[in-house]
């Protein structure tokens, strides 16, 4: 997936626990179909170095990794 992210934005929840980036083409539209790209991830808990991933197009939740493969 390819696209130019003209909108960047980044939040802090719980005290510092939850840190989250999101990546999108059209600021803070309702259009279903507006790609955006939206990482969060958690240090409350110890949980293997796993992120949250969500996108669209293919909007389609996931946990991976968030350090690269050794």
């Amino acid at each position: 997936m390819h696209f130019h992210a003209n909108y960047v934005s980044t939040s802090v929840f719980g005290e510092g626990d939850y840190y989250q980036a999101m990546f999108e083409a059209e600021q803070d539209t309702n259009d279903p179909d507006s790609p955006y790209l939206l990482i969060r991830r958690q240090f409350e808990d110890p949980d293997d170095n796993w992120c949250y991933i969500e996108r669209r197009p293919q909007a389609a939740a996931a946990e991976r990794s968030c350090l690269p493969p050794r």
